[in-house]
């Protein structure tokens, strides 16, 4: 008995060493891998990890489909440069796809050719690999949900409103919103300090995973692009600069049409009325969006203006009809203005942002729509309304201001008149003041045999190609009768 009391004695005892011992080497095992900082990676997610000892290369992974696009960015969490950022992507089938490596920031991309788990190394790329320190690691893709990091910024864009954000090294913003065939969107992005050291930089990939357009500058950036499919667009903000060693807070705004306009608190845009002065202010990365309602054949134009005058805010105006298309835009040193004869009735989107070269224009505008088929609204202080014949009206235009008369009692264009019915208009006031002699040499023409004439807007681009080649033209028609 005392033999084999003495035979299982060191068993029992080495049992509970031998759990101790595993305890603590299982609990050594993750500490060593948090450190590390190793894993999956999930697109939006900031990660975070340390390379606290020289040669030290950590794996992370994500599945993607065939399609998808990706980035992965790496930064020195503390940009002190000892640190080479170096990345190196590996397919499902283990071939290299893409490599990079600077003094604070690295970006590997690529589109997947096939589907399966990817493989990022991340390692120092200084030579010998002797820097160390602490990293920060983003996967930015399409064809998932975005996941954002507490503290970190990105997700669900909304027409109109202004989204902000703040980019460190390593750090990639993904965003998203759905858009249907046919609309047309405009993203732009900028440096809310407009210090030229942060380089904007945004990408614009379609639901297919395809990349749309890209674009990056010194103080904003802009995408823009009509939808051939439906569905979820993703959209990547980040740094531009060569190395991507900018880092800074950033404004972000989406214009699209098809969908209503959200306007920030404090931010300028929405629904546009008939001859009021609307104002507004474009900073770096903002896109105003308003919009009015039009029926076929309505003519409208929309003036922007430099409230300031300075030339170094370059007013810019689109116009985008109910199904999206473009209809016309222009922009310039001091006021911009956009004019169209509606071709089918709805809501017609006007997108507001500067148009200097590199988009670094900021500054207070004045926006103004006059049209055909609304009531006239003044604004106080303004000028504009009903003419009476033989009266003299004053007025006074400044940048970005258009003063709107009537030309029937009803406020809408009359696209066709006979010689008898403009004499009838003329003597109960509805032509009257500049109108007048503009259609008594219409009279003298069809009476003394021409077969028709036309009072045209010339602010219309190709109005005469218009007038000749399209069934509505863009004037008011006289003919004999």
């Amino acid at each position: 008995m005392n033999t084999s009391f003495q035979t299982s004695y060191p068993t029992m005892q080495a049992g509970p060493r031998v759990g101790l011992l595993l305890f603590i080497l299982l609990c050594n095992l993750l500490a060593a891998l948090q450190a590390r900082g190793q894993g999956a990676l999930v697109s939006g997610q900031m990660a975070l990890g340390n390379l606290s000892t020289t040669g030290a290369v950590h794996t992370w992974t994500f599945s993607a489909s065939v399609g998808d696009s990706f980035a992965v960015r790496m930064g020195d969490v503390d940009g002190t440069a000892t640190l080479y950022p170096w990345l190196r992507l590996l397919g499902p089938n283990g071939a290299l796809l893409d490599q990079d490596f600077t003094p604070v920031a690295a970006e590997v991309f690529f589109r997947a050719t096939n589907s399966g788990m990817f493989t990022v190394l991340v390692a120092d790329g200084n030579n010998g690999q002797v820097g160390t320190g602490a990293y920060r690691l983003t996967l930015a893709k399409t064809g998932e949900p975005v996941s954002v990091s507490p503290g970190d910024e990105g997700g669900l864009m909304v027409n109109g409103t202004m989204h902000t954000g703040s980019i460190s090294y390593g750090d990639l913003d993904v965003w998203s919103f759905n858009a249907s065939a046919g609309e047309s969107l405009m993203i732009r992005l900028g440096d809310l300090n407009g210090t030229n050291t942060f380089y904007p930089w945004v990408r614009l990939f379609g639901p297919n995973g395809v990349l749309l357009h890209s674009d990056y500058g010194p103080y904003a950036a802009e995408s823009a692009f009509r939808a051939t499919n439906s569905g979820t667009f993703t959209v990547v903000v980040g740094d531009g600069n060569v190395g991507f060693f900018g880092i800074g807070p950033y404004r972000l705004t989406l214009a699209k049409t098809g969908d209503p306009i959200v306007v920030s608190p404090g931010d300028e845009g929405g629904p546009l009325t008939n001859a009021v002065m609307h104002t507004g202010t474009i900073s770096y990365g903002d896109l105003d969006v308003w919009s009015f309602n039009a029926n076929a054949g309505d003519n409208f134009t929309v003036r922007v203006g430099d409230v300031n005058g300075t030339g170094i805010f370059y007013p810019w105006v689109r116009l985008f009809g109910p199904n999206g298309v473009l209809l016309n835009h222009s922009y310039g040193p001091y006021a911009a203005e956009a004019t169209f004869r509606a071709t089918n009735s709805g809501v017609v989107t006007v997108v507001i942002g500067d148009g200097n070269s590199g988009l670094y224009g900021t500054g207070p505008y004045r926006l103004t729509l006059a049209k055909t088929g609304d009531p006239v609204v003044i604004s106080a202080g303004d000028e504009g309304g009903p003419l009476t014949n033989g009266a003299t009206h004053t007025g006074e235009i400044s940048y970005g201001d258009l003063d709107v008369a009537l030309l029937d009692k009803s406020g809408k264009m009359i696209p066709q008149l006979t010689s008898g019915e403009v004499r009838a208009l003329t003597a109960d006031g509805t032509i009257s003041g500049g109108m007048i002699p503009k259609l008594e040499t219409c009279l003298m023409a069809v009476e003394g045999g021409v077969e028709a004439a036309v009072v045209l807007d010339g602010r219309v681009p190709h109005a005469m190609l218009l007038e000749i080649f399209t069934p509505q033209g863009v004037g008011t028609l006289v003919t004999r009768g």
